[in-house]
């Protein structure tokens, strides 16, 4: 589902994020997955990102999305669009890990750490179903692949 795009807007394959992905690992580079939702009035749109940092002699970082329009009315409750956000980035990492099993991953989850969040209380169980999985992630504040580029591109 979506078409992907790099950073710059241009549209690419995921075999070509694949093999990007690669390159990267071979350069101790870390990929970081993430995606978030926007509901708009017939529609939600939800957003995932693939972003790759810190590879020997990179400076700054690259990344690629896609998005997709989902019905809205498949998404009444905050906690279900939160539940397809974590689904649609562990899918993306399943697919990165067999096609680059060497890669350093790490999922970013727009769900809150702040308790006066309405995020907040869904850590424990997303979190959980994201390590389940076998994948290490992070939660706001320190979500910034899922709270900034992905939110970005909801929207």
């Amino acid at each position: 589902m979506g078409r992907w795009y790099s950073g710059d807007g241009s549209i690419t394959t995921i075999d070509n994020i694949y093999s990007t992905i690669n390159t990267h690992s071979k350069k101790n580079g870390k990929v970081y997955v993430g995606s978030d939702s926007f509901i708009y009035k017939k529609y939600c749109v939800l957003s995932s990102v693939i972003c790759l940092h810190g590879a020997d002699g990179q400076s700054g970082g690259v990344y690629f999305y896609k998005r997709d329009n989902l019905p809205k009315n498949d998404y009444p409750t905050l906690q279900r669009r939160i539940l397809e956000e974590a689904t649609q980035s562990i899918q993306l990492a399943f697919g990165i890990t067999e096609t680059v099993p060497e890669a350093k991953l790490e999922l970013h989850l727009d769900i809150n750490s702040d308790k006066r969040a309405a995020s907040n209380k869904l850590v424990e169980n997303i979190t959980g179903y994201v390590r389940a999985s076998g994948f290490n992630c992070k939660i706001k504040p320190d979500a910034w692949a899922a709270s900034t580029i992905a939110d970005k591109h909801s929207k």
